[in-house]
């Protein structure tokens, strides 16, 4: 899925600015719940791995104004709200930026090491389907596909 959705990104991006006031916060977290489709509550896994993260679904604010979406004890995608940013620590470069539109949230990273020949991407996508989620997550290292799993969750409790 995140492959091919990687030349659309730009086409498909929607981002939401986040305020730094509580309300303002909270107000954004109802836009992108409601722009989204996703809903809060406890998600369980129906297909897929056993390494899959389930639990609650919940959209918290993080410390930097953004927002961040976990399922269960796993923050799977970070820095919603915010614009494209670089880290730089130590050796390593890491370019991320989150793309949200009807029905789908993307985070993508993108990690350059000077200590290390291949470039790491790490993808993250949650599909808003009829009565739950398709989580997907991909590891690239040097272009080629090293870790990749797909979950389909259902939500069981709001």
């Amino acid at each position: 899925m995140l492959a091919s959705h990687r030349s659309k990104l730009p086409l498909m991006a929607l981002c939401i600015s986040v305020g730094v006031s509580a309300a303002a916060a909270e107000d954004k977290k109802e836009e992108f719940l409601s722009r989204t489709g996703l809903i809060e509550g406890e998600y369980e896994l129906t297909t897929g791995p056993a390494s899959c993260p389930d639990g609650d679904l919940v959209l918290s604010r993080d410390e930097v104004g953004g927002l961040t979406l976990s399922l269960g004890a796993n923050a799977i995608i970070t820095d919603i709200g915010n614009s494209p940013k670089t880290e730089r620590e130590r050796k390593c470069t890491t370019d991320s930026k989150t793309v949200v539109s009807k029905g789908k949230v993307i985070g993508l990273s993108e990690e350059k090491c000077s200590d290390q020949e291949k470039i790491m991407q790490y993808g993250n996508e949650v599909d808003v389907v009829p009565r739950g989620i398709v989580y997907e997550h991909q590891v690239y290292s040097g272009g080629e596909l090293v870790e990749h799993q797909t979950c389909v969750l259902k939500r069981v409790k709001p």
